[in-house]
């Protein structure tokens, strides 16, 4: 019935190939193989040439919160990565209502070292790997080809922004820290009341009140994003808080959340 694939950049494209053809067979991918609908973009980005171009129609890009009517109309399930998802549960509801500019966007990601994968000290040779703070990745990490593509398809301007991903000296969780500018007529605390109203039937989204400070400690061992509204102290700037637990919202807890939705289990099965 479902396949569950997590395996190095290229290889899931391979195996899904041999596989599609199976009736019923649907498949939940975690590597990055279908998130991108461009194969360019795909070689760019990853450095190989997408050997499966003609699957690409036949998956889901799968940010859960935002796909629970369609996602039953695909064979491959694809999940995003764990820093577009920080991202996009509080941009794309704002994005698309017009609530932020689509300019002057920073965002400061910080992430612990079990998100660089078990590869982790050949990527990051730096001395006191375990006990520093290390900027990586810009100007293009890898994951800013998912958060382009998803932001592409929710405007027809060019939405301009910084995205900066750090690694700490903890295991695990993740804490996107966004600075935004207000659209004209719309104050943080609107934001904040419109992200309430957009994710209240969403689980697994927890918007906290009103300019309440937010760390990654509740969320760790959790499928929860915890988001929080905060003013700037600057008149026409937001402070957004997204935090989760890296290995499980950003990764197999998604997975199985997106699991529960495209088999009409409750959506939290397995996962509270």
């Amino acid at each position: 019935d479902l396949l569950f694939t997590s395996l190095p950049t290229g290889e899931s494209q391979i195996l899904i190939k041999k596989l599609i053809n199976f009736k019923n067979l649907k498949i939940i991918d975690l590597a990055a193989d279908f998130r991108l609908k461009d194969p360019k973009i795909y070689k760019e980005f990853y450095g190989k040439k997408h050997l499966s171009i003609n699957l690409l129609n036949s998956s889901l890009y799968s940010l859960s919160e935002f796909v629970k009517n369609k996602i039953s109309n695909y064979k491959i399930i694809s999940c995003p990565g764990c820093y577009p998802t920080t991202v996009q549960i509080p941009l794309i509801p704002l994005i698309k209502n017009k609530m932020i500019k689509k300019n002057n966007i920073i965002i400061d990601s910080k992430s612990g070292y079990s998100g660089a994968g078990k590869n982790l000290e050949k990527k990051f040779t730096h001395k006191n790997l375990y006990s520093s703070i290390h900027a990586y990745g810009p100007p293009k990490h890898r994951h800013t080809s998912e958060i382009d593509q998803q932001f592409q398809n929710i405007s027809n301007k060019k939405i301009s922004y910084i995205f900066i991903p750090h690694l700490i000296p903890t295991f695990r969780g993740m804490l996107s820290t966004i600075y935004v500018e207000k659209e004209n007529g719309v104050s943080a605390f609107k934001i904040y009341k419109y992200l309430k109203k957009i994710h209240k039937n969403n689980f697994f989204v927890k918007i906290l009140p009103f300019n309440k400070k937010l760390g990654t400690e509740n969320v760790i061992n959790t499928n929860f994003c915890q988001v929080s509204v905060c003013l700037s102290g600057s008149k026409n700037k937001v402070i957004i808080f997204s935090a989760i637990d890296n290995l499980i919202k950003g990764a197999g807890g998604q997975a199985v959340q997106n699991m529960n939705i495209l088999f009409g289990f409750n959506e939290s099965l397995g996962l509270v």
